[in-house]
């Protein structure tokens, strides 16, 4: 992804399951910190302000999805009950899917 405009973003990466449901899989807040909340075999990485990357080792049938990254200037999250960790909400969504597997 590509930001004009902007600098030090949040960055995000979700995936769109076939059903609709959509789940974060990453964040990061600046380069160097992330957090991977997806499946072990996804991993990110952020060396450049405007660059986060998407690594799938191993493939899997059900990794099928709709790929978005997404950007915000600050870290929102929506209240839940206690105990319950609802996903990070970017502010700036892309036109287009970044990648569909």
């Amino acid at each position: 992804m590509f930001l004009e405009g902007t600098s030090n973003p949040y960055l995000y990466w979700y995936r769109q399951l076939p059903g609709g449901q959509i789940h974060m899989l990453a964040y990061s807040v600046s380069i160097g910190q992330v957090d991977n909340t997806g499946p072990s075999h996804f991993s990110t990485s952020r060396t450049k302000d405007k660059e986060f990357l998407l690594n799938i080792n191993g493939l899997l049938a059900n990794d099928t999805g709709v790929y978005y990254c997404a950007w915000s200037h600050t870290l929102r999250q929506v209240c839940a009950a206690p105990g319950q960790k609802l996903p990070l909400l970017p502010i700036h969504w892309p036109v287009c899917p970044s990648l569909v597997v």
